[in-house]
């Protein structure tokens, strides 16, 4: 059951959001429940046309077990159980001293609570305070974006994991500091680079860190016709342990993310090539290959796995009624099996295929078929891992109301209820989501209502 509600207004040059989420499922399996409540209070207010400032205050509540899919559904942690309580406040000033140019404040204090474990568990209670200011110029050929700010967290561990418990005491700290700019030489090109330094410190008994890292940007984007264009990248990154996942240095080099939910610390270099083309008037197409090469150290232990991204896809406009999408992705994840829950490789292939029918009196449907190829080793042995195939049938029938009022719909996913081994990628991120497949249907109905 979920539901969500916003409110925003406008009132000469005050405006205003208030929103509300709340999601509960129990899962699909024992100890699979995952819960979400989240508030949010925003508002902004223009003191003159060269001064805004804006303020947000958010609360969050989490609660879940074991969403981890490790491959066979049935293999899962009975006992884990974690839930955070988290407190976020944020505020921001733009000043525009010339209409070419824009400085950026913004200060977040968040407070944290984390409680990992039933009988035996770990609370770790966390305070940030992340601040960064930014400097934008733009013109016609030439943008340039200045920019640095501090990142520091200061954490208190009750660890109870085993008798007796032990209060642990540490802080993360990333200085940083970085220059972007944007220039277009003619039309149809557009040149990214950039420079930032990060010093990123984590002084956790057993897991210290201690980096100073230079990180060059650089990227294009080149329209060479009507019908094509191309892009690329390459780059170097730190994944920053911020608790909010807000910030105002870009997250994106010529359309590839530079910034990814990794292990915190992690330097990664990042390589991405592009092409997007108009086939004709109602059909697009492109192909993407994107690939990060990994540093991730925890202590006395490191590790450098890698990761690779290939995707094909198409947009088909059939008619005013239909329209067909499919995509080809594979993504590839490396890295020598030495490392706690990193497993040897991880091999998956997603061929999804949607057509869609939309009718002008609201009345739409959709239905979906992906196919996914895996597989997966934990260490060199054959049997320590799986290979996988499997086919998902999704579908949706729907109304959507007039002048944008909303919609109804009925949907499906997995409709067959297919069964099938499938192996996330939990394993690489700070935080356990629900997986993209269930091995069980779901079924839901939807209704959005706009006043």
């Amino acid at each position: 059951m979920g539901d969500e509600a916003a409110l925003s207004g406008i009132y000469n040059k005050f405006s205003y959001s208030l929103g509300q989420l709340h999601y509960d499922t129990n899962g699909f399996r024992q100890n699979n429940d995952l819960k979400h409540n989240i508030y949010n209070a925003f508002a902004q207010y223009e003191i003159s046309p060269e001064v805004n400032v804006q303020a947000e205050y958010r609360h969050r509540e989490t609660e879940h077990g074991d969403l981890e899919l490790q491959g066979d559904p049935n293999v899962f942690d009975a006992d884990y159980h974690r839930t955070i309580d988290q407190n976020s406040y944020r505020g921001g000033v733009r000043i525009s001293p010339t209409q070419s140019s824009d400085l950026l404040f913004s200060f977040i204090h968040g407070n944290r609570e984390e409680v990992n474990g039933k009988r035996l568990f770990d609370i770790t209670k966390t305070y940030s305070y992340d601040g960064e200011m930014q400097y934008l110029f733009h013109s016609d050929n030439v943008n340039t974006v200045l920019g640095g700010g501090l990142y520091r967290t200061n954490n208190t561990r009750l660890d109870c994991t085993a008798p007796p418990c032990d209060l642990i005491p540490y802080n993360t700290t990333q200085y940083l500091a970085y220059l972007y700019s944007n220039y277009k030489p003619i039309k149809s090109l557009n040149l990214t680079g950039g420079l930032s330094y990060d010093h990123y410190r984590d002084n956790e008994v057993g897991a210290a860190l201690n980096l100073s890292e230079l990180n060059p940007k650089f990227g294009f984007q080149w329209k060479a016709s009507k019908q094509i264009s191309f892009r690329g990248a390459v780059f170097k990154s730190i994944k920053s342990a911020i608790i909010d996942n807000q910030l105002l240095q870009p997250t994106q080099i010529a359309g590839f993310n530079q910034f990814f939910d990794d292990t915190n610390g992690a330097v990664a270099w990042n390589y991405g090539v592009g092409m997007d083309t108009q086939l004709h008037k109602d059909v697009y197409a492109g192909v993407e290959a994107y690939k990060r090469d990994l540093k991730i150290a925890t202590g006395p232990i490191s590790q450098k796995p890698s990761e690779e991204l290939y995707r094909l896809y198409l947009n088909w406009t059939l008619t005013s009624n239909w329209a067909f999408n499919s995509e080809f992705r594979f993504e590839n994840f490396r890295s020598d099996g030495s490392f706690p829950g990193f497993p040897k490789f991880v091999e998956t292939a997603y061929l999804p295929t949607e057509i869609r029918y939309t009718h002008s009196s609201g009345f739409f449907s959709a239905l979906k078929g992906t196919f996914v190829n895996q597989r997966v080793r934990l260490f060199d042995g054959a049997q320590d891992g799986f290979n996988s195939n499997f086919y998902l049938v999704d579908a949706a029938i729907g109304y959507r109301f007039p002048k944008q009022y909303g919609l109804l719909s009925l949907e499906a996913k997995n409709l067959f209820d297919s069964s099938f081994k499938y192996r996330d990628r939990q394993f690489q991120q700070n935080e356990q989501r629900s997986p993209d497949f269930f091995p069980e249907r779901m079924l839901f109905g939807r209704i959005t209502l706009n006043f």
